[in-house]
């Protein structure tokens, strides 16, 4: 992949605030996909996270059980 092909997301998105040549003129609810992605990605793994979590605790507990009895 040629470096020369990727483009910053600032001139993808066409912002005026990066120096684009779009409309976009209130940056502030304007979003870039790439850091929604990120978001959303980060979001996805930290709730895998947590269920990890959840399921390890919840055999922990069974061991217990079955050591108790």
């Amino acid at each position: 992949m040629a470096a020369a092909s990727v483009r910053p997301y600032w001139e993808e998105c066409g912002s005026q605030r990066h120096g684009g040549a779009g409309q976009d003129t209130d940056h502030h609810t304007h979003t870039h996909t790439p850091v929604v992605e990120e978001e959303e990605e980060e979001e996805e793994e930290e709730e895998e996270e947590e269920e990890e979590e959840e399921e390890e605790e919840e055999e922990e507990e069974e061991e217990e059980r079955e050591k108790d009895s």
